[in-house]
């Protein structure tokens, strides 16, 4: 939470929404369920993701849980091939979905209108209802997140990966993850307090961020990499921590700032010592984590900056632990903005619906 000199932000009021929004989708988790059979009786041989911004970001934790659960290969398609370069796309095999905040982008209404009459069974993701993305598919599927008065968005974004890691659990009939989405409810009602001053410090006076993640952990990375250009004004790249070393690494000096999302799973020991050698080497690394307490030592005692997204006792869902940590640096960049000196709720020159062409 902000100090008690911090004013709460929409961003900050619209992240901790993401609580009721989840709890919602659960007791409506039905309407997922009948998309999923829909789905289902269509054997698609691939699915296509179609969105702009913090919804493709959304779109691209959705494909990679898709991916690794399902087998399902799932592919996230640029809309100029369609409206601009009018590629022959082969699609009849395929669902396609388009992810949407508002669903009023024309290049993305466009997109799902042309792979719809090329074959393609098409599915609008939107919060808005009645947009004219709904409008041209043969399916919506609603985020219902509610109003967002921020720019940036928030729990809409959240809403897309809930919804995500659900359409998962019910393809799959998986109860423990489903139990872990309604244990999710509760964790985000409680994110991280205010981070430390020295956090708000470094990246209070930073020109240019890193942001590294890893498998669904770099889904967020991107997002939270947008997130800091939009709503702080740095100029922040998200790389997954093997790509990273192709490279980007070259830039990382003495004080340079990075941002390492650490969440369970295979990745995660790789993402600990990525963070502790680039803090060796002298550069400001906070790790934004949603892990256990063994990991958090190793990284205090190195020097690593902490913001911690678990809040709770119970081991965190590898699926879900990459949300409670977005949520958490929502909450962080909403204090940093301010610190800053800026808004952001009213970014400048950005607009809460963007229609590209």
């Amino acid at each position: 939470m902000p100090n008690a000199h911090t004013p709460i932000t929409h961003m900050h009021r619209e992240a901790l929404q993401a609580s009721d929004m989840l709890k919602g989708q659960l007791a409506n988790i039905k309407h997922t369920t009948a998309l999923v059979d829909a789905i289902k009786a269509l054997n698609p041989s691939t699915f296509i993701t179609v969105a702009r911004g913090s919804s493709d970001h959304a779109a691209h934790y959705f494909a990679y849980l898709v991916m690794q659960k399902l087998g399902i290969l799932t592919v996230s398609l640029p809309p100029s091939l369609v409206t601009l370069h009018h590629a022959p796309l082969k699609v009849s095999s395929s669902v396609a979905f388009g992810f949407s905040q508002s669903g009023a982008s024309p290049d993305l209404v466009d997109t799902l209108t042309h792979l719809g009459e090329h074959g393609a069974h098409t599915i609008a993701c939107v919060n808005q209802t009645n947009s004219a993305l709904e409008q041209a598919a043969d399916l919506s599927w609603a985020i219902d997140a509610g109003q967002e008065l921020s720019v940036a968005a928030t729990k809409s974004c959240l809403g897309i990966m809930t919804l995500a890691a659900q359409f998962v659990a019910v393809w799959q009939d998986d109860q423990p993850l489903l139990d872990a989405l309604l244990s999710l409810v509760d964790r985000f009602a409680h994110p991280a307090q205010s981070a430390p001053n020295r956090v708000l410090d470094v990246f209070g006076a930073a020109k240019r961020v890193f942001v590294i993640g890893r498998g669904l952990s770099h889904s967020i990375a991107l997002e939270a990499a947008l997130k800091m250009k939009e709503t702080c004004a740095i100029q922040s790249e998200a790389f997954s921590v093997a790509e990273v070393r192709h490279g980007p690494m070259r830039l990382i000096e003495a004080n340079y700032p990075v941002v390492v999302f650490i969440t369970p799973g295979p990745e995660q020991q790789q993402l600990i010592d990525f963070s502790i050698e680039m803090q060796a080497r002298g550069a400001h690394v906070l790790a934004v984590c949603a892990t256990d307490t063994d990991a958090l030592d190793s990284l205090t005692r190195a020097g690593v900056m902490i913001l911690d997204a678990h809040t709770g006792t119970a081991p965190f869902c590898s699926t879900l632990a990459p949300m409670a940590a977005l949520q958490c640096f929502y909450v962080f960049l909403s204090e940093l903005a301010q610190h800053r000196g800026m808004d952001p709720d009213r970014p400048l020159y950005l607009n809460k619906v963007t229609q590209t062409h």
